[in-house]
């Protein structure tokens, strides 16, 4: 037998016994005759030949959704169909091919699911009768994976977060528009404020708010609150309330001898009888008439005002009398106040993120809160991006955030917050921080310890000891069991007592502090990111590594990085810092937003033990500034206590101490420090309040080279 091409083969094919064309879907048919050989085999997605009689059709795929489809198909001019066999193949297109169950119809179909959203699938009838025979393939694409917001308020949007529970890969895509949202449940005074909406098993979804605004409208409760769930984001939205968490005005006069003051409520701003200001931990804050924080002022005493009492006279004008601890620091005439009414329990944030996976905020604004503004506590790997914490720019309002813009609490891998603006807030602006327990007693293997909320420890996770006076322990043996204060429902259940696999009676004692390193932010990244006037620090710190790179900080009333270790009983206590850089960033005018606090450094690193403790240990290790920019700062450049391993290495300050502080007067101040060095800083400022480059207290191995030290404009000798 004579080999011929294969084109030649075919047309011959066809010729000699027919084709039924493949035109819509239809198969072509063919069949080999003994005396005609090709001279290879025909590709795998060739027709087949077949009975002259046998003809399949792909029909057009049917019930098309995100995630599934029917596929149909047709078999004509078989003699006897129960002798054949129908079936799919399928793909993702240029894909591997799937093949679905037998079927047996004149006309068939094969329901197909867990397909992946808005994708091109090809799929083909096949039958299989003397020889199987392929139908042309058809393409069908699955629809997006979208569920739509339109309006409806709180019940609506509880609706479109239950059916997301159930949908993976989905986007919650709002209509662009403003949505007031009403709480679930009523405020009760009696309880921890709750949110307006909460929600939990939100696994890979995204919430795509493009471009909406949501009203809350209880300030005394949250907004937002998400829990355990999986690759969840939130993006293209704004947060805000209606009614505002505070209000503010003009302070019409005021009587320094009785410390009086009268003030003018603004138009469209709450009344002071609202029921917040009579339940919540009210103060205030004073401002210029431009609305700008009062500034380069020390405060000499504390910075917020608050008030023995309040009295209507009418006409939205209140007498305000302030109380005994209240200074009255930065109170005039024309100038300006914000009053707020914060949630004491802390639990009313704007947006809370809790036990979540790999959470995402990104393109996201929160103009008030009663309490924190974003709150992410025990999450994933955090990434926070492009989100502002601020008022909005076409209003006249005088603050954002009640508390704190952006805070992070015990995050297993480093949270990532970069890009994003915070500026006027009544606390601090960016926190990275992890929580240890207190030990309230140890019996052989087992610790009971002081339930902390986000002190949620587990099997595999290390922990490790400090004493009160800072002296760091080590970690101790591995977890055999963790029994929880009580169960949460949502979120993690705090520890109560930790079993370990060994006894620790003689390495931790009562009144020692447990941290868990899962849960000390490791990795973390604050990067170019603006953070700018507000009452209170701009960015504070527990735990690492980490990196704190190419950030605009401009304008605090306490320190502008806070390196804290704390342990006085008066919050939370917090862990120490491991292995950060900061590097690269510009901080400008540190304690000169609002009333400047006591000793608002540059950089602070210090561990803050109960009264009557003696720090003699050193918490903190390996921090390192390097490269950075210091303007105009109110007091000391750095103010570094309690660590060893410390690295200042070139860094250009000019203008340091500006403020009458009767302390220290040099641009550094070291304390219970081994091993610290001062390399290639440049330090320039003016004589009035500023004496010397450095000095130091009960510390070891200070080394200092190249560094240039310049008062009024002439070069001074550098010592400690």
């Amino acid at each position: 037998m004579s080999e011929i091409p294969r084109r030649a083969y075919l047309a011959a094919v066809g010729a000699s016994f027919g084709v039924i064309a493949g035109c819509n879907g239809q198969s072509e048919r063919t069949e080999t005759p003994e005396e005609l050989t090709p001279t290879s085999e025909p590709d795998s997605d060739d027709q087949a030949t077949a009975d002259d009689s046998l003809a399949v059709t792909t029909e057009p795929a049917t019930e098309i959704d995100y995630n599934s489809a029917v596929l149909q198909g047709s078999l004509e001019g078989a003699t006897d169909k129960d002798d054949v066999q129908t079936l799919f193949e399928w793909r993702p297109k240029n894909g591997e091919w799937t093949e679905t169950e037998i079927l047996q119809s004149d006309e068939f179909e094969a329901e197909i699911e867990d397909l992946d959203s808005d994708t091109v699938y090809e799929y083909r009838a096949v039958a299989n009768g003397a020889e199987r025979v392929r139908a042309e393939p058809r393409q069908f694409t699955t629809e997006p994976n979208v569920i739509t917001f339109d309006g409806g308020g709180t019940t609506a949007f509880r609706e479109v977060l239950r059916e997301a529970s159930w949908r993976p890969g989905a986007t919650i895509r709002f209509e662009e528009g403003m949505y007031a949202f009403d709480p679930v449940e009523s405020y009760d005074i009696d309880k921890p404020p709750g949110p307006h909406v909460k929600a939990a098993g939100l696994d890979e979804i995204t919430i795509d708010g493009n471009g909406s605004t949501i009203y809350f409208t209880e300030p005394r409760m949250g907004g937002l609150h998400l829990f355990d769930s999986q690759s969840l984001t939130v993006r293209n939205l704004s947060f805000d309330y209606d009614s505002l968490p505070f209000t503010q005005g003009k302070i019409a006069s005021f009587s320094e001898s009785n410390r009086e003051l009268v003030i003018e409520l603004n138009d469209d701003y709450p009344s002071l009888n609202a029921d917040r200001f009579g339940q919540g931990e009210v103060f205030a804050s004073i401002h210029d008439s431009d609305g700008s924080f009062i500034d380069a002022t020390r405060a000499r005493g504390l910075p917020i005002k608050r008030f023995s009492s309040m009295e209507s006279l009418g006409d939205r004008r209140w007498r305000l009398t302030l109380n005994e601890n209240s200074t009255t620091r930065g109170i005039s005439a024309g100038k300006r106040i914000a009053i707020t009414a914060r949630d004491p329990p802390g639990s009313a944030q704007a947006l809370k993120f809790s036990n979540i996976e790999e959470p995402r905020l990104e393109n996201v604004s929160v103009h008030a809160s009663p309490s924190f503004a974003v709150l992410f506590a025990n999450c994933q790997s955090p990434h926070v991006e492009r989100v502002q914490v601020r008022p909005p720019a076409d209003s006249n309002r005088l603050i954002g955030s009640d508390a704190d813009g952006i805070h992070f609490l015990n995050s297993r891998g480093g949270p990532t917050v970069v890009n994003c603006h915070v500026e006027r807030l009544l606390d601090d602006g960016i926190i990275v921080s992890s929580l240890m327990a207190p030990v309230e007693r140890v019996e052989g293997d087992t610790v009971y310890v002081d339930p902390i909320g986000v002190f949620a420890p587990e099997t595999g996770d290390t922990i490790e000891r400090m004493t009160p006076k800072g002296v760091r322990g080590g970690s101790l043996p591995a977890i055999d069991s963790v029994t929880p204060e009580f169960q949460a429902q949502n979120g993690v259940s705090p520890a109560a007592s930790i079993e370990f696999e060994s006894s620790v009676a003689d390495q931790v004692q009562s009144g020692d502090y447990l941290s868990n390193a899962a849960t000390a932010n490791s990795e973390f990244v604050v990067s170019e990111n603006t953070v700018r006037d507000n009452r209170a620090n701009s960015i504070r710190i527990s735990g690492g590594p980490g990196k704190i790179i190419d950030n605009t900080l401009h304008g605090s009333q306490n320190q502008t990085i806070n390196f804290l270790c704390d342990t006085s009983g008066t919050y939370a206590p917090e862990r120490w810092t491991d292995d950060v850089i900061v590097e690269g960033n510009s901080v400008r005018d540190s304690g000169k937003s609002y009333l400047g606090g006591g000793g608002p450094a540059g950089v602070l690193i210090v561990h803050t033990p109960a009264e009557g403790v003696e720090t003699t240990g050193h918490p903190h290790r390996n921090i390192d500034i390097v490269d950075n920019s210091f303007e105009d700062l109110g007091f000391r450049v750095g103010t570094i206590q309690d660590g060893r391993g410390i690295t200042i290495q070139q860094n250009n300050v000019e203008g340091v101490n500006e403020l009458d502080y009767p302390y220290g007067r040099e641009a550094f101040f070291v304390d219970n420090i081994r091993e610290i060095a001062f390399t290639e800083n440049s330090v320039s400022g003016a004589s009035e309040y500023l004496e010397s480059f450095g000095n130091s207290h009960d510390s070891e191995s200070i080394q200092s080279s190249n560094n240039s030290f310049t008062l009024d404009g002439e070069s001074q000798s550098i010592s400690f």
